[in-house]
This record gives C-alpha cells, structure tokens and sequence, in this order.
C-alpha cells in the first residue's frame, strides 16, 4: 500500500510512505520507485524539484534506465516537487520492515 501526504509551507512537499500490502501497519524501508511526471494526455517525462533539478538518480535495473528514488530508514521519500501530476512505479525493497 502506498500513501502520499503533501504538507504547504514555502514549498509544496511530497511524501512517499511504503507500508506492507498485507499489514499497513508495518512500514517498509529501502523501496526504490521510477518517478515520472505526467501531463494531461498521459505521456511520461522527467520529474523536476520545485528548484528545476531532475529528481532521482538515473539507475539500470534489469537491462532498463530508470530515474529512482528510494524510502529512507522509516519507509519515507519526501520532495519538493513542481506543480503537476505524478506516476511512481516501484520497482524493488530489500523486504525490511521496520
């Protein structure tokens, strides 16, 4: 299960929080999404910070480049992100729950 919260301060953040699919409760650390962002009409691009630096380092998984990004110790990601709309696919977790 993945759920997002987007706190407003001078920046608008985005916060990934990866929990168990079988128990919510538990909160999975380590997991790395490809991040894209998406405009109306569903094409995929490179997501850019609220500052205009691409987010995620480019990373080969399985023969594919991805822009990854990855949960902390507490299963979190959080980002300033510019205005828009975002796809995150995961893509891999160590399986260490916390």
């Amino acid at each position: 299960m993945l759920f997002i919260k987007i706190g407003v301060e001078d920046v608008p953040l985005f916060t990934i929080i990866k929990t168990d699919a079988k128990n919510f409760e538990e909160i999975t650390k380590k997991t790395k999404f490809a991040i894209y962002e998406v405009d109306d009409m569903g094409a995929e691009s490179t997501a850019y910070d609220s500052k205009g630096n691409i987010v995620g380092k480019e990373e080969d998984i399985d023969g594919v480049k991805y822009r990854v990004v990855e949960t902390d110790e507490n299963g979190e990601y959080t980002k300033g992100l510019r205005p828009g709309q975002y796809k995150f696919v995961e893509l891999s977790t160590v399986d260490k729950k916390i």
